[in-house]
């Protein structure tokens, strides 16, 4: 939920926990002998963030009402207060961008081993963060990044063909 809903100020950037509990998701993978692939997106973060919880929940009497909602649904962690974003989704829609990462082999971690899935879950991080940074940098030499120009592009053909994109 912290990477769907971050505050602006996060834009494309990883929000995964620290410390204790941290590699959580790569213990289970190992233990259910898991492929991990990370794939890295861009796009989804260029949509209008009206309000982030911590805004809506410093609203009189909005944010009562929502606190108590919050805390009357599971959550994703102890101590953790989930309540999404309001948002607004601008037309032209941003174009998605997204590059699959080096998979990860699950099985052959020890899931009790600490050092070995804390040292997983750092790779996947860090494979993720390299590809998040590539793929920004490469958006900005798409020529059909533009809305206008894509949709000419595409309506010439009749449709029959996407605009591409930067080259790989």
């Amino acid at each position: 939920m912290r990477e769907a809903f971050k505050p602006r100020e996060g834009l494309y950037q990883l929000s995964w926990p620290e410390g204790e509990g941290e590699a959580d998701f790569m213990r289970l993978a190992a233990k259910t002998n898991a492929i991990v692939v990370p794939v890295a997106a861009v796009g989804a973060d260029d949509v209008v963030h009206l309000a982030n919880a911590d805004e809506l929940l410093a609203l009189p009497w909005v944010g009562d009402s929502l606190r108590a909602f919050a805390n009357s649904v599971p959550q994703g962690r102890p101590g953790e207060l989930f309540v999404p974003p309001i948002t607004f989704q601008p037309l032209p829609l941003p174009r998605a961008y997204f590059c699959f990462g080096r998979p990860l082999d699950a099985s052959k971690i020890d899931a009790k081993d600490v050092a070995a899935t804390s040292g997983a879950y750092a790779a996947v991080k860090r494979e993720l963060e390299l590809n998040l940074r590539w793929l920004l940098e490469r958006r900005d030499s798409d020529p059909y990044r533009g809305f206008a120009k894509r949709i000419a592009y595409e309506a010439a053909s009749n449709w029959e063909r996407q605009a591409p994109t930067f080259r790989i």
